[in-house]
């Protein structure tokens, strides 16, 4: 009876390993993908307000967005291991457009 018991225990384990497997090399695979970020940069690089989702989303290496601060930019970034956070790899400066109008657009007509 206890044979029975211990080759079932047995079986069910070595079952269990391929899917233990799978779950930590998709951990892994996260980390490293790219992903791009538009917001606005938080006071000294810190973090970044994501305007996609309005998540604050904290930065592992401020020193890349720390001359950016207050202003909008677009980051390539990836995952931290923890996933707690965003390891920054490229930023550009996304330039403000000034409201323009026309003042034939319809709107303005009375």
């Amino acid at each position: 009876m206890t044979r029975r018991i211990l080759l079932s225990l047995a079986a069910i384990l070595l079952i269990s390993l391929p899917v233990l497997s799978q779950e930590a090399s998709d951990s892994a695979h996260h980390s490293r993908k790219t992903i791009r970020i538009t917001g606005k940069v938080g006071e000294e690089g810190k973090f970044i307000l994501c305007d996609q989702h309005h998540l604050t989303l904290k930065v592992s290496n401020p020193e890349f967005l720390r001359e950016n601060a207050g202003r909008r930019v677009l980051a390539k970034a990836q995952w931290t291991p923890a996933g707690d956070g965003v390891t920054i790899t490229s930023v550009k400066l996304i330039q403000e457009q000034a409201a323009s109008y026309n003042p034939s657009d319809s709107a303005f007509r009375r």
